[in-house]
């Protein structure tokens, strides 16, 4: 009996790939999760009923140079139905979006399927932004993760269910495969009707003890590459790599990053990020620096976040308090 061999074969079974979108998604976040874009000074409240519903409000107080300057909110509930093992979830903000999802993962083992529905106001309305209806489905089993999703895109909530108004189809969906114990390796891809196959890429992600690696090309031709290493339970650092070329100029965006938490209550997070751009004739470089500390206060359920960022454009800084975060 080959007793080794049975126990990679089980080793590698067991093991729930990364999907294609996480590959590089831990150094993504020690490097941006916390780093909000700093445009305004925030106020959440988080509140539970204990039976499934939850309700988060934010509030916003816009910095002068910001667009929609003055204050914003948004209100997001969530339903948590665990008989039914569904979830819905309902955004409503100042500006009059209107974002839906329902998920529920009741149908079969491994599988889960999510509905959305996003309507955005004529005034709102871009070639970015518009009106979506979505259904997407993902499913793990053994050392399989995949997923695919159908979209229908309109210009406007007001021509979402307008059957004569022309709407984008779009088709996305990923594959992404455990070919080891602790290494996957996938693809994924995005087509729309009349236009075909939009983009594609491949990549991998290894996790082993302390070190997560990953790698991911688009078409083969930009490339994103990091590694996420964790020193000790309250210390980790990593570092990622973006090297693209556009317009006959050759980009590279590098950050470093580093993440440790003093305590039970008090964490704090650094990155330096620099940005390189290579033309024909022209060499252009930019350096920001950036730190997060956060602080969470037991007594009044609360967590208070400072963010500042430095850069050559200038500085900002940030609050952010929520109060209801357990």
């Amino acid at each position: 009996l080959n007793t080794t061999s049975t126990v990679s074969s089980y080793e590698t079974m067991s093991f729930v790939p990364v999907k294609v979108g996480d590959y590089i998604k831990k150094f993504k976040d020690l490097l941006g999760k916390k780093y909000k874009k700093i445009n305004s000074n925030d106020l959440v409240v988080k509140t539970s009923d204990g039976a499934g519903m939850d309700i988060e409000t934010t509030i916003m107080s816009n910095y002068p140079e910001v667009k929609s300057s003055g204050s914003d909110g948004s209100v997001k509930i969530t339903y948590n139905c665990k008989p039914a093992a569904s979830k819905l979830e309902v955004v409503l903000d100042t500006q009059s979006k209107f974002t839906s999802k329902l998920e529920t993962t009741s149908l079969a083992d491994g599988l889960t399927v999510t509905g959305n529905i996003a309507a955005i106001p004529t005034h709102l309305a871009s070639k970015k932004l518009g009106s979506e209806l979505g259904l997407e489905a993902a499913y793990k089993k053994d050392a399989v993760t995949t997923s695919a999703k159908v979209s229908l895109t309109t210009s406007s909530a007001d021509k979402l269910f307008d059957l004569k108004e022309q709407k984008k189809i779009c088709l996305e969906g990923a594959l992404s495969a455990g070919v080891a114990k602790g290494v996957s390796v996938g693809m994924d891809f995005s087509a729309e009707k009349d236009a075909g196959l939009k983009k594609w890429g491949l990549g991998t992600n290894v996790a082993s003890g302390a070190l997560n690696f990953g790698i991911y090309s688009s078409q083969l031709k930009d490339l994103t590459t990091g590694f996420l290493y964790s020193c000790s339970k309250k210390t980790s650092f990593g570092a990622q790599g973006k090297f693209s070329e556009k317009d006959a100029k050759k980009n590279a965006d590098i950050g470093i990053g580093v993440q440790h938490q003093f305590n039970d209550i008090t964490l704090l997070q650094g990155k330096t990020e620099l940005s390189l751009s290579k033309g024909e004739k022209d060499f252009e470089s930019a350096v920001s620096y950036g730190a997060v500390m956060e602080y969470a206060i037991p007594d009044m359920s609360s967590k208070l976040q400072l963010t500042s960022t430095v850069s050559a454009k200038g500085s900002k800084f940030g609050i952010l308090c929520t109060y209801g975060d357990k």
